[in-house]
């Protein structure tokens, strides 16, 4: 999988042209790598695959609108399965898929399953980092995110905001909310808190397997 450039096929499919959708992509693409860095270990995505596995994901999010805005997160999953795109394995376009088809609305169990060995759980993980990124970036407005923490414990996730911050960005907490619930259905619980102190230590305990579909 390409660490860095990327191939003249997948800059002509991801070029909406407009800057706003470059800058969104590209906060997408830095807030999910620092949400990895604290969890990485916990959530088995330590390899350096699935780092880029996050970042092209986050790049390519968005790769459907150029069928359609309904359903565009399938649209881009078929696209990525399909297309010939040099630096990437058959194998890895599947990930890829996989990644882009869960970053937003329901997940689904099944196209985890259908990924072999511990990819699908591994690519399950790094959705959750993709769709928490996404939520974040939602609006694509200009304004910095705070310094988050993030932690895994048990079947749950957590993500710690300063003191006031929720209060005074109230339609990203609502798509917080939204998120939640999302990810209720799928097993996990995305716990939203605000408080102050150090970003915390990556967290020894794993996802439980429990939390995620059957592989």
């Amino acid at each position: 999988m390409p660490g860095h450039s990327p191939t003249p096929e997948v800059v002509a499919a991801v070029d909406l042209g407009s800057n706003s959708f470059h800058m969104k992509v590209a906060r997408a693409e830095r807030t999910a790598a620092r949400l990895r860095q604290q969890v990485a270990e916990p959530l088995d995505i330590q390899k350096e695959k699935y780092e880029h596995l996050l970042r092209w994901g986050a790049r390519l999010h968005e790769v459907g609108l150029a069928i359609a805005h309904a359903q565009y997160h399938k649209h881009g999953a078929y696209l990525l399965e399909h297309a010939d795109l040099p630096g990437f394995s058959r194998h890895e376009q599947s990930l890829l898929a996989a990644l882009v088809r869960s970053h937003r609305r329901r997940l689904s169990p099944p196209v985890f399953a259908a990924l072999s060995g511990n990819s699908g759980k591994r690519t399950f993980h790094s959705a959750l980092l993709l769709r928490l990124a996404i939520v974040l970036h939602r609006s694509r407005s200009e304004i910095a995110l705070p310094a988050m923490a993030l932690q895994v414990a048990g079947a749950e996730l957590q993500v710690r905001f300063p003191p006031g911050w929720l209060a005074g960005h109230p339609l990203t907490a609502a798509d917080l909310h939204q998120e939640a619930a999302y990810l209720k259905a799928a097993g996990i619980t995305l716990r939203v808190t605000e408080g102050t102190g150090e970003a915390p230590e990556p967290s020894p305990a794993p996802l439980r397997d429990a939390a995620v579909p059957s592989f």
